[in-house]
C-alpha cells in the first residue's frame, strides 16, 4: 500500500512537540521511538533549523543541507526499526 493509498483509506497520525521532548532530556532517537510506541504513523525529522537562513547567524549556512540530510537518516533508521510501516517527513 502506498502513502497515498494510506491517505485515502484512513487518518494518519503525526508525531508531536519534538522540542518539548528534547527539553525533557531525551535524545532525538529516543523521542522518535516514544512517538512510534504511542502509535504515530509519521515521524518528523528534528531539522526545523537546518536551513540556510537559520544557520547563517551561526556561520553554518553551507552545512544546512548536510544537517537536514543527517536528521532524515536518523529518523529513517528509527522508523525502519519500528517493526511496522512508519513514514518520515522532513522539516526545515
Amino acid at each position: 500500500m502506498s502513502f497515498f493509498d494510506d491517505l485515502r483509506s484512513r487518518i494518519l497520525v503525526l508525531d508531536g512537540a519534538m522540542g518539548t521532548m528534547l527539553q525533557r532530556g531525551l535524545t532525538e532517537e529516543e523521542t522518535l521511538q516514544k512517538y512510534i510506541e504511542a502509535g504515530v504513523d509519521i515521524i518528523t525529522t528534528n531539522s526545523f533549523n537546518s536551513n540556510r537562513i537559520s544557520q547563517e547567524e551561526n556561520g553554518l549556512a553551507d552545512k544546512a543541507a548536510q544537517m537536514a540530510y543527517e536528521a532524515a537518516c536518523r529518523a529513517r533508521k528509527v522508523a525502519d526499526g519500528a517493526g511496522r510501516k512508519v513514514y518520515v517527513a522532513g522539516s526545515c
